[in-house]
């Protein structure tokens, strides 16, 4: 019935994998003037595999979201993150606007329980019957509004 794939903003990686100019210049650098900088060679090497890794990461992250008459299924790829729930499992749900929770990703211990999101500040804020509460970000309010009008009501 509906899908929403959200990723995180490509300025993310833009960042990320603009800082790895500074560990490049100073190799660069080093191997030109053949004298010793503050850092050595493997540990720049190091510092550039972690942010092209971080860049790999970043590009990979993705929030997928479906839903169906039988219920809700979220994953946060590739973290291992799986939540899947029935309608009738619902207590409540409201789309709501959280604004900033700390940052983006994954956020625990928030008011609203746990918050999975990519970017933005509005989610669906959801109240299980087991007493479990989370939030997922979206970037479709109005659909969301739309179809927890139509298969859920609170």
């Amino acid at each position: 019935m509906f899908n929403e794939v959200q990723r995180f903003s490509k300025w993310w990686m833009l960042v990320v994998g603009g800082s790895a100019v500074f560990p490049i210049a100073i190799l660069i650098k080093e191997d030109a003037t053949m004298q010793s900088l503050p850092f050595e060679q493997l540990e720049l090497l190091i510092v550039l595999l972690f942010q092209l890794l971080l860049v790999l990461l970043f590009a990979m992250l993705k929030l997928t979201v479906q839903i169906s008459s039988d219920g809700v299924d979220m994953r946060f790829f590739p973290l291992f993150v799986h939540k899947s729930f029935s309608w009738d499992d619902v207590q409540h749900a409201e789309v709501v606007d959280y604004g900033f929770v700390g940052g983006w990703g994954i956020r625990i211990w928030t008011r609203y329980g746990t918050v999975y999101n990519t970017k933005g500040s509005t989610g669906i804020k959801f109240q299980l019957k087991n007493g479990k509460h989370f939030l997922i970000g979206t970037q479709q309010p109005e659909e969301w509004e739309r179809l927890l009008n139509t298969h859920w009501k609170s």
